[in-house]
């Protein structure tokens, strides 16, 4: 069974995060660098890219898949 919990309040929003858009207060491209070799910053987007620009994100996510080893 899986159990999930917050650790985390609300107020903490400012201390970093994955997140690819440009104007995301909660990471810098050069942070999410840390954690992923090549890391895409989405012009104009913020935290939420996703909900922001579907179609952007979606094609993100498609050239990421066609680039995975088979």
């Amino acid at each position: 069974m899986v159990s999930w919990a917050c650790v985390a309040g609300l107020d903490c929003s400012g201390a970093g995060g994955p997140g690819p858009g440009e104007r995301d207060p909660m990471v810098s491209v050069e942070q999410l660098a840390v954690l992923v070799p090549a890391p895409v910053e989405l012009p104009g987007l913020g935290h939420n890219a996703h909900v922001e620009d579907p179609a952007l994100t979606a094609s993100l996510v498609s050239g990421l898949r066609n680039r995975r080893p088979r």
